[in-house]
């Protein structure tokens, strides 16, 4: 695979910045992911094969306009506009033939820096694309529900566990930037929950809600009614917000509400939402089963039409796909 770096191509492996560097050790580096997807609603006379052969990214602008507004909240000067990157992770793409798999873009400082301000005027931007076996930490497909592995294997239903690790205060860090060392908090998170036995964790927020997963959102289900913390201390996920729009077109009930600890393990369903995982079913918390059955009813309809978004088989979200050729 190949990497592009600030313009150029370079072998991946040779990818690198210096231990001193400041994000290295400060962590101010910023970064997205999206996932390449396959087109499987295009007709013949869109331009493709007419089988789905088209790959296309997944709400690209989107992953876009997020970058910048964490450029913007970590004060970190980039050095390419919006249109240049959108370029640059389509070439990416098509340079390394990249189809069921991601793409991780970053702004970064990589210079030595011990200073906690850094000096370089500009950040650099590099493309990375990898495989879904790279995402779940293993060269081939995971063991189902094997903790620590993208909290289980995609798709497969997870158990979940209440930390104690309070998610981050947007009193104490801009929490609505995608920055690397905001993520320890999130390695904690579930640090602790595998070492508990349960594959991933729920955290909570500083008055004491459910804010979101490690590293997703989480939605329950009670009395019929879908239901999502605020985003007063979760990040803005981007499949949250197809999730959210996916459901109100699908005429369920959805809200926006606080959640406490107990109410969350009474739930009648529950998922976590991200890139890579889409929509994962959570077949317990603190060890009590939720519903019946895993994915419940909701669940496994919510699924199915995210599915049906992210592989362009809903018109009414083919606009969230952009075509890589």
């Amino acid at each position: 695979m190949k990497a592009w770096i600030d313009g150029q191509f370079v072998p991946q492996d040779e990818a690198k910045v210096p231990i001193l560097s400041h994000s290295f050790s400060r962590g101010s580096a910023i970064f997205e992911v999206m996932e390449v997807v396959v087109d499987k609603g295009e007709a013949p006379d869109t331009g493709g094969s007419g089988t789905g052969s088209r790959r296309a990214l997944f709400r690209l602008d989107a992953h876009v306009e997020r970058f910048f507004r964490s450029a913007a909240l970590l004060h970190m000067p980039l050095p390419l506009g919006k249109g240049e990157l959108v370029k640059a992770v389509k070439e990416t793409v098509r340079e390394n033939a990249a189809a069921a798999g991601g793409v991780k873009f970053y702004g970064y400082y990589a210079a030595p820096d011990l200073g906690l301000i850094p000096q370089e005027p500009c950040a650099h931007v590099a493309v990375f694309c990898f495989d879904l076996s790279e995402a779940l930490g293993g060269s081939g497909p995971p063991t189902p529900g094997a903790p620590g592995q993208a909290g289980g294997q995609p798709g497969r239903p997870a158990t979940a566990g209440i930390s104690t690790v309070r998610k981050l205060s947007p009193e104490a860090a801009a929490i609505q930037a995608k920055a690397a060392g905001y993520y320890v908090n999130a390695f904690l998170a579930r640090r602790e929950a595998v070492e508990k036995g349960y594959d991933d964790a729920i955290m909570i927020d500083r008055t004491g809600h459910v804010a979101e997963g490690p590293l997703s959102n989480v939605f329950f289900v009670s009395d019929g009614t879908l239901k999502t913390p605020r985003l007063r201390n979760a990040l803005a996920g981007i499949t949250r917000d197809s999730v959210i729009e996916v459901v109100r077109g699908m005429g369920l009930a959805l809200e926006e509400a606080d959640i406490t600890p107990e109410q969350a393990i009474s739930a009648e369903e529950a998922f976590y939402t991200g890139t890579i995982i889409r929509v994962k079913p959570i077949r317990s918390i603190e060890g009590k089963s939720l519903g019946a059955s895993c994915p419940g009813p909701i669940t496994r309809k919510v699924q199915a039409a995210v599915d049906a978004a992210h592989e362009g088989r809903d018109p009414r979200y083919r606009h969230w796909l952009t075509h890589v050729a």
